[in-house]
């Protein structure tokens, strides 16, 4: 092969290479990009482990239905609705009392209620016909909720063992809650395996694109290198040992090892302008 090479085509080859180079370049901020989005997820993941893992587990023991669990949703069932008739009978009492002028502040619960039953007639009296049928609808329902023995018409004894009733459910509430919680060990293996099997599947990924980050980093800095040599060359004719030692100055690969991208050596680059020329 001769010191000279005479070819018309060094422009377009300059363009092509500099095209890929450009190309690589795009391809490697786009992956650091995405490497960087994973890591900040990752990094999510991890703090927001714990509570994902009680989710989980959780979730899992609704899956799996007890008589613990049943018992647990009627006990929360009938408090709501024994707690919506206390606020209810409570709320009644107060707007009926302030009606008539009774004063109530500094007074409990069960004397607001007990004083709305001494003055039940005031009551009614000075109340028009939809606010008698909802103070009596709320005496209804507190006489049924607490279930009185005998025909009751006190409205301060049914509110006690309505009150009373609320108490031993929300005792109850809490002794059932503690014998179907999650145990604690069981909490943190599952914690751990959240947090490190996230870890694991982040630093896989990460390796993967990091090995293609560098790859075309070094894919485009291979191709910057021979498109920069070719524009230090003459037009028409190319020195050959001067373009050797052109992309010898300029290429990395002295310092970077770019065997991942196959063989870089001159010959294959001169060997590609001789076919340029050939046509």
């Amino acid at each position: 092969m001769g010191s000279t090479l005479k070819t018309t085509n060094i422009k377009e080859l300059k363009y092509k290479l500099s095209r890929r180079a450009l190309k690589s370049r795009i391809t490697s901020k786009t992956i650091l990009v995405i490497m960087i989005i994973i890591l900040v997820s990752g990094g999510y993941i991890f703090v927001k482990a714990g509570e994902y893992s009680q989710i989980e587990l959780l979730l899992s023991y609704k899956d799996i239905s007890s008589p613990l669990e049943d018992e647990l949703r009627v006990l929360e069932a009938e408090y709501v609705g024994s707690e919506n008739v206390r606020k209810t009978i409570l709320n009644e009492a107060k707007v009926g009392l302030k009606r008539i002028g009774v004063n109530i502040e500094g007074l409990s619960e069960e004397e607001i209620v007990g004083k709305s039953h001494v003055n039940y007639p005031k009551i009614i009296k000075a109340s028009n016909e939809s606010e008698e049928i909802h103070f009596n609808n709320a005496i209804s329902r507190l006489r049924s909720a607490s279930k009185p023995s005998g025909k009751n018409i006190n409205f301060r004894e049914p509110y006690k063992n309505l009150q009373k009733a609320l108490n031993e459910n929300i005792n109850k509430r809490k002794e059932m809650s503690k014998q179907s919680a999650p145990a604690p060990i069981t909490q943190l293996i599952s914690t751990n395996v959240t947090r490190f099997g996230a870890l694991a599947l982040i630093f896989l990924f990460v390796r993967i694109l990091l090995s293609i980050y560098r790859f075309n980093v070094r894919l485009a800095a291979f191709y910057e290198s021979r498109a920069d040599a070719l524009f230090l060359c003459e037009e028409d004719v190319l020195d050959v040992a001067c373009f050797e030692k052109i992309v010898n100055c300029l290429a990395p690969s002295r310092e970077i090892n770019i065997s991942d991208i196959g063989s870089a050596d001159i010959p294959e680059m001169t060997k590609t302008l001789e076919s340029f020329s050939k046509q």
